[in-house]
Order: structure tokens, then C-alpha cells, then sequence
């Protein structure tokens, strides 16, 4: 297993259970913490959260199955008021409900088009999910003017937190977006159900903007 620091995040990665007495790191101890347990993990031991008593957002991926979670821990996870970031009906939004935390959607990849080595590139288009917005976030990632660089950018557009309730509300993100994530905007399977399951989600809970209080 590995933990790195990525950006404002601490991921674990590269094995299927994260150990109690998984080897230690400065980046575990920080004063603010957010946490990612990525895809591939199935477990986290008892004894791990445990670890990080500056913990602030705890991200779990769909691929895990449990995470053990001790009386300290759970002191932790209420004393830092924790956030708990995931997909809908997986086990992240279990635990959160569990243990009556907040949760968050997790941002995700909508589309991407187009070839990094090209002049126009490779495009990535990525819904990031705020308690109170929502970006689209637009990476274009294509060769530089001179050997050993790298050209491209970034443009955010923020949309409303409550764009699911639009009617068209996938479509109003492809008018949102670079025309080339259109064909992959209106086809994603995956931006599908989470409009539809938001829907449903935010209906049935309290929440603060998109934060949703188990």
C-alpha cells in the first residue's frame, strides 16, 4: 500500500487492505487533513483512522467493502464534524450514515476526447461537488511551441449547486462546456444517474446546499 500526497489530499492506493500499522507518515499527522482511499482499496483496518485525529473530509471510493472504526476514531470523526465524500448508494454514503456524518458527492470524470500528442490535444471535463457549488472544471492538455514543454490550460465554469432539479439539466452542462465533450455529456451513464439519484437524495434528507446531514 502507498499514502502520497496529492494536491490537498493524502491518498492510500496500490493494495486492497490499508493496515492498522500501514508504515508512518508526517503526511498522517498534519494539522488539516483530507483523505482519499482510492479505487482498488476493499479495506481499512481498525486502528487506522485513529492516526489522523486532524482528519476533515474522508473520501472513499466504490470499490470499498468496510472500514473499521474504533471508539477513539468515532470521537474523531464527530469532534472534526468529518465530511464524508462518495458516489450515492455505495459504501461511503453507508458510513455516513452509519455514523451521522455529513456527505458530499465525490467529483468524477464526465468525459474526455482528443489525443495529449496532437496540436488540439486531450480534453478532460471533471464535476466538482462544493457544499454550495458545483464546477466544471475543462482541462486541455496538448504539445508546447518548443521541445520539452507542454501547452494547454484549464477553465472553470461554476454552475448552480441545485442543477439537478433543472429538467435539462444535462444538457445545460453540455451548453456549459467545450462543444467537443458534448457527444460524451449526453451519452454519460454516469452523470445520468447521479442526476436522477440527486433528485431523489435531496428530497428525502435535510442537507445544506449539497452537503446532506445523516
Amino acid at each position: 500500500m502507498n499514502i502520497s500526497e496529492f494536491k490537498d489530499w493524502v491518498t492510500a492506493y496500490g493494495g486492497e487492505i490499508l493496515k492498522a500499522d500501514e508504515q508512518d507518515s508526517h503526511l498522517l499527522r498534519k494539522q488539516s487533513l483530507w483523505f482519499k482511499i482510492d479505487e482498488g482499496v476493499k479495506r481499512v483496518e481498525t486502528g487506522f483512522l485513529e492516526r489522523m485525529p486532524h482528519l476533515e473530509e474522508l473520501a472513499i471510493a466504490s470499490s470499498v467493502e468496510e472500514i473499521g472504526v474504533s471508539k477513539e476514531a468515532h470521537k474523531h470523526l464527530h469532534h472534526n464534524h468529518v465530511i464524508v465524500r462518495g458516489d450515492f448508494d455505495t459504501y461511503a454514503e453507508q458510513f455516513a450514515k452509519e455514523h451521522h456524518l455529513g456527505f458530499l458527492p465525490m467529483d468524477f470524470e464526465i468525459d474526455r476526447n482528443g489525443d495529449s500528442s496532437t496540436y488540439l490535444g486531450l480534453n478532460v471535463l471533471t464535476i466538482e461537488f462544493f457544499t454550495k457549488q458545483v464546477n466544471l472544471r475543462m482541462d486541455n492538455y496538448c504539445p508546447g511551441t518548443s521541445a520539452g514543454n507542454y501547452g494547454g490550460g484549464t477553465i472553470d465554469c461554476e454552475i448552480p449547486a441545485k442543477f439537478y432539479k433543472d429538467p435539462d439539466a444535462i444538457q445545460k452542462i453540455a451548453d456549459s462546456s467545450w462543444k467537443s465533450f458534448t457527444p460524451g455529456i449526453l451519452k454519460s451513464e454516469r452523470l445520468k444517474t447521479f442526476v436522477d439519484t440527486a433528485r431523489r437524495r435531496y428530497a428525502e434528507h435535510p442537507h445544506e446546499g449539497l452537503l446532506i446531514q445523516y
